[in-house]
């Protein structure tokens, strides 16, 4: 999964991408408040996990078990 932060060059002079900025930051509030049901993040997070592992500790590989968003005001995922 790949972040990407959009960067749009804006010009109070010249009134360029003005509208074009508020949009985009609208676009990516609703985004934020989006959920994910448990069995969508669960399979991201089997997707993700089978690119890269999670790191071992003290010499035992870590297993996850499930995945859940808890309801807030940006996305706050608990990993079991």
């Amino acid at each position: 999964m790949k972040v990407v932060f959009p960067i749009i060059p804006i010009s109070a002079k010249s009134k360029r991408n003005i509208f074009t900025t508020l949009d985009k930051a609208l676009e990516i509030h609703d985004n934020a408040h989006k959920t994910l049901s448990t069995s969508q993040l669960n399979k991201t997070m089997q997707t993700i996990c089978q690119q890269k592992e999670p790191p071992s500790i003290a010499g035992r590989n870590v297993k996850l078990k499930y995945s859940t968003q808890i309801p807030a005001h940006y996305p706050i995922y608990l990993i079991f």
